[in-house]
């Protein structure tokens, strides 16, 4: 008998989930790769199944409308998963590299969050990621109502306001 250790989320951020919304985006935005595949190594009698987000980033690379679009949706969600530091991360270096692919919506969406995360002073590990995308595609439009609602004494919150103004 086999064991499989798959290292997929839940819920949203299954495997099935991401599939079929990576479905529905294709067909909404066009792609550019047939299909989104889990690495899986075998050795023995086990089995482990990484997370589907690895491929979602491989997209994003080869700039995937689609993947774009699940990848703006990972940044945007705070729930956790296995490995989501690490994948949440990715996606944002990700992201940062195709700035120029994202729309003025899609943009907007990763300044909101961003501004969110400091005015709600949430700033996990792969934040500073995040500060980097939002930093390439520029901030300033955020700029006014984050001073105003975030709590601007915090350290945290204004060290990455000076990065991002910078």
């Amino acid at each position: 008998m086999i064991e499989i250790r798959d290292y997929n989320g839940k819920g949203r951020w299954s495997r099935e989930s991401i599939e079929r919304r990576f479905e529905s985006y294709s067909k909404t935005f066009g792609t550019t790769i047939n299909k989104l595949e889990a690495q899986i190594h075998e050795q023995n009698s086990i089995r482990w199944i990484y997370p589907l987000v690895n491929s979602v980033v491989v997209g994003i690379e080869k700039h995937d409308p689609a993947c774009i679009e699940l990848g703006i949706e990972l940044i945007e969600d705070s729930d956790s998963m296995p490995f989501g530091m690490i994948l949440k991360s990715n996606v944002a270096r990700a992201l940062r590299r195709v700035t120029d692919r994202l729309s003025e919506e899609q943009q907007s969406r990763i300044r909101t969050r961003v501004g969110n995360m400091l005015i709600a002073r949430y700033m996990p590990r792969e934040f500073i990621q995040y500060v980097k995308l939002a930093r390439r595609i520029g901030f300033d439009a955020e700029f006014p109502r984050v001073r105003s609602a975030a709590d601007i004494k915090d350290r945290w919150v204004q060290h990455y306001l000076d990065r991002l103004a910078n």
